[in-house]
């Protein structure tokens, strides 16, 4: 599949036509009673702003001031949820910035809704996989401008906005993602070292970011050794060395396929050996319980296993 995202600049978010449909109108303008002093931060906020991106600009620099906390407050019973957050506890989950953000623009006027979903998670450097977890789910707004469509903004401080991610180059994100791996496996190991991970977030040329990004992945590889390989990170790089011998004999798993799908393409004569890894794998990233000490060592064997079973077939491995 290719897909192409548009990403039009600000330039022609301002240029875009003024009409908006009446369907468009009718569902996303729509809002309940609400506080007077809503509606007036509203007013007060888009007050001479020209076009629907910049009135949904204007807003998200107002957000900017607020916390963001998963432990805020929970309003009083009976009292509007965004109301007391942009006025009494200004702190708030993405839900409270998102549905603050589009009421707020609602009542200026501005078609916007409200979208749940995920991250883009953690970039693992050893599987070249995103990881996506239960703890990745966040809420942002899109806003409807004519002639553009939706264009989504984020109104939660911390989260990169939709123009960082824009404006990145592929080098510059897949290396801000390896660092958060390698950071968060350097506070695993409990490397006081892990300051490293600082500069995760840090707009550095992709070389400068490359080099942090192997001298932290160095200093782990270091401290794994002298501490000992967790058993799900051991089971982990099984998996990634039983990859590379089979792709070494023309059998490649593609991005797309489950590693059970990866399985079922293995041949026979090798397939217990690699079914033994698979099947621990699984175990480590989608089982509820931790593995046991020696499963990592089980995991190696089998890739030996497998290593001398491939060497013994002739040719390729793959069907």
């Amino acid at each position: 599949m290719i897909s192409r995202v548009p990403s039009p600049g600000p330039r022609t978010l301002r240029r875009t036509r003024p009409d908006v449909p009446q369907a468009i109108r009718e569902r996303y303008l729509s809002l309940p009673a609400l506080p007077a002093r809503v509606s007036d931060l509203a007013a007060a906020l888009t007050a001479g702003e020209p076009s629907n991106y910049d009135k949904a600009q204007a807003v998200n620099r107002h957000l900017s001031q607020y916390a963001y906390t998963l432990q805020a407050p929970v309003p009083p019973e009976g009292r509007d949820a965004v109301d007391h957050f942009l006025f009494d506890s200004r702190q708030g989950s993405c839900e409270a910035f998102a549905s603050a953000m589009a009421v707020l623009l609602r009542a200026a006027g501005v078609p916007a809704r409200l979208v749940t979903g995920y991250t883009s998670g953690t970039y693992n450097i050893f599987t070249g996989y995103y990881e996506v977890r239960n703890s990745d789910a966040h809420a942002w707004v899109e806003v409807y401008t004519p002639g553009a469509g939706w264009i989504e903004f984020e109104p939660t401080p911390g989260f990169p906005t939709p123009e960082s991610v824009a404006t990145a180059s592929t080098g510059q994100w897949l290396v801000r993602d390896g660092l958060r791996w390698t950071g968060a496996a350097l506070s695993r190991a409990g490397a006081s070292a892990a300051a490293l991970a600082a500069v995760m977030f840090a707009r550095v040329p992709d070389s400068q970011a490359l080099g942090w990004m192997l001298t932290a992945l160095m200093l782990s590889l270091v401290l794994v050794r002298r501490r000992g390989v967790r058993p799900e990170d051991a089971v982990t790089q099984a998996y990634v060395r039983m990859l590379a011998v089979l792709r070494a004999r023309g059998l490649e798993r593609v991005s797309s396929s489950t590693p059970r799908e990866f399985l079922a393409t293995v041949p026979e004569p090798v397939r217990p050996h690699a079914q033994e890894v698979t099947e621990a794998f699984e175990r480590v990233r989608y089982g509820g319980a931790p593995p046991s000490g020696d499963e990592g060592m089980r995991a190696r064997d089998a890739v030996g296993r497998l290593r001398a079973a491939v060497g013994r077939s002739k040719g390729r491995v793959a069907r």
